[in-house]
C-alpha cells in the first residue's frame, strides 16, 4: 500500500480511516465490482485482511442514462482508450460504457488531464476516482481551454480583417465604377459642344480653381458639379442639355 516506514499507519484505525475505507469506498462506487473487508484478529489486535471480491450489486446504478449494455465486450475491450481506463483503474465494464457514451476523443482528453494531475503529484485519492469525476462534471483544462480561447480569438480576428477587406474592396471597387460613370457622363456631355463652349469651360475652369484642364479628375468632378451630371441617369440628362443648346440655335 505504499505506507510501510510511516509511524501514522502503524495504528490499524488510521490506516482503516485514512486509505482502506476511502479507497473501498471509490472502488464500490466507480467500479463493477464490490470490495468488502473482513479483519482477521488475535484478541484485540488485527494481524490480517481479508477481501471479499464481488459483483457490484449496484451495477445498475453505473449504467450510463440512455447507453444500452448490448455489444461486444471483447472487441470493446481490446479498444485502447478503453485499456488506458482499465490501467487507470476504472472497471472495464464501465470504460466500455463510457467509450459508447462519450467517444474516444472526449475521453483521451480527460485522460490526459489525469495523467497531468498524476506527473504533477496532484491526485491524492485514486487516478480512477479523479478521472471518473472529471469524466462525469466534465473537469476543463485550464491551459488548453486558454489556448481555445486564444485561437477563438485569433481566428474571429482574421474573419473581422477578411470582411474588412472585402468590404473595403467593394467599396473601392464601387467608387471606380462611379468615377468612371462620371467621366463617361462628362465627355459625352463636352463632346455635344461646339469648340467655343468647350474652350470655355476649359477657360472657367482654370480660372475659378487655379487648375490645369489637364488635371482630368478635378476637371471631370467641376463639370459634373457645375452642371449636375452626378444623377444616376447621365445619358438621358446629356441628351435633354443637347436638344436645348440645339433649340438656342
Amino acid at each position: 500500500m505504499g505506507v510501510s516506514g510511516k509511524k501514522l499507519y502503524e495504528s490499524f484505525a488510521e490506516l482503516n480511516r485514512r486509505i482502506l475505507k476511502p479507497a473501498i469506498k471509490e472502488i464500490n462506487e466507480v467500479s463493477d465490482i464490490s470490495l468488502t473487508l473482513t479483519t482477521l484478529r488475535e484478541g484485540r489486535r488485527v494481524t490480517g485482511l481479508q477481501f471479499l471480491v464481488e459483483d457490484n450489486p449496484n451495477q445498475a446504478q453505473l449504467q450510463i442514462p440512455g447507453v444500452k449494455d448490448e455489444f461486444n465486450l471483447n472487441d470493446a475491450s481490446e479498444n485502447p482508450v478503453v485499456k488506458q481506463c482499465i490501467k487507470m483503474g476504472i472497471g472495464d465494464g464501465i470504460a466500455i460504457q463510457w467509450l459508447k457514451a462519450y467517444g474516444e476523443a472526449y475521453l483521451l482528453e480527460k485522460i490526459a488531464m489525469a495523467e497531468q494531475q498524476v506527473r504533477t503529484g496532484k491526485i491524492h485519492t485514486s487516478t480512477g476516482g479523479w478521472l471518473t469525476r472529471a469524466i462525469k462534471h466534465d473537469y476543463q483544462d485550464d491551459a488548453l481551454k486558454l489556448q481555445a480561447q486564444k485561437k477563438h480569438q485569433r481566428d474571429t480576428a482574421r474573419q473581422e480583417r477578411e470582411t474588412e477587406i472585402q468590404v473595403s474592396e467593394k467599396a473601392m471597387e464601387k467608387q471606380r465604377s462611379e468615377r468612371q460613370r462620371l467621366r463617361d457622363a462628362v465627355a459625352s456631355y463636352i463632346n455635344d459642344l461646339d469648340h467655343i463652349d468647350s474652350d470655355q469651360f476649359e477657360v472657367d475652369f482654370v480660372r475659378e480653381t487655379n487648375l490645369s484642364p489637364f488635371d482630368k479628375e478635378a476637371f471631370h468632378d467641376w463639370v459634373a458639379k457645375r452642371h449636375d451630371l452626378g444623377n444616376p441617369y447621365p445619358a438621358q440628362r446629356v441628351k435633354r442639355l443637347k436638344n436645348t443648346l440645339i433649340s438656342a440655335l
